[in-house]
């Protein structure tokens, strides 16, 4: 089990038989999660916003902040997923905030390269996980994905690379 979570990553090998789960392996990060990908893509934003208009948006208050943090969800949606209908643009001390989403494919490029190395740390606990279960990734019959953040196209692929198969999609991730 692949866990991309908001707050942590969690791999988990197990065998499964007979009604019987055994845990052969486990590995993560504590300090990789969801809300590193999100901190990445606010500070993207403030930063293209701050290109555009010379000045940074306001961080100082919790609306601002929320407000930052929605904005980070749509640009994610437009850089890493399909795109959702939004019916409210998000704004920071009145005015409107910027690239909300990126504007064209270079910019979705560029903001999906900039959280690769968040992505790519994933990868060491996998490994290690495999190793400690004594394992290939070809022993492995299912890689399923859990977590609001394997919905992912990158991760997906990610997963897909080292393990040599179709990761399984047929959980709610959440």
């Amino acid at each position: 089990m692949y866990d991309f979570g908001g707050g942590t990553f969690d791999i988990s090998i197990l065998e499964v038989g007979e009604g019987v789960v055994e845990v052969k392996s486990t590995n993560g990060d504590t300090h990789l999660g969801g809300d590193n990908i999100d901190q990445r893509v606010i500070d993207w934003i403030v930063s293209e916003f701050k290109k555009e208009n010379g000045i940074e948006p306001c961080r100082a208050t919790r609306w601002a902040l929320q407000r930052l943090k929605e904005a980070s969800e749509e640009g994610q949606d437009g850089a890493f997923h399909a795109a959702r209908n939004r019916d409210q643009p998000a704004f920071v001390d009145g005015r409107r905030l910027g690239p909300q989403a990126p504007a064209n494919e270079a910019d979705a490029g560029a903001l999906r390269a900039d959280v690769e190395d968040i992505l790519q740390r994933s990868m060491g606990p996998c490994k290690q996980a495999m190793t400690d279960a004594n394992v290939t990734p070809t022993q492995i019959d299912e890689v399923v994905l859990v977590g609001g953040q394997t919905r992912m196209p990158r991760i997906q692929a990610l997963v897909r690379e080292l393990f040599a198969k179709d990761p399984h999609q047929g959980v709610n991730p959440e």
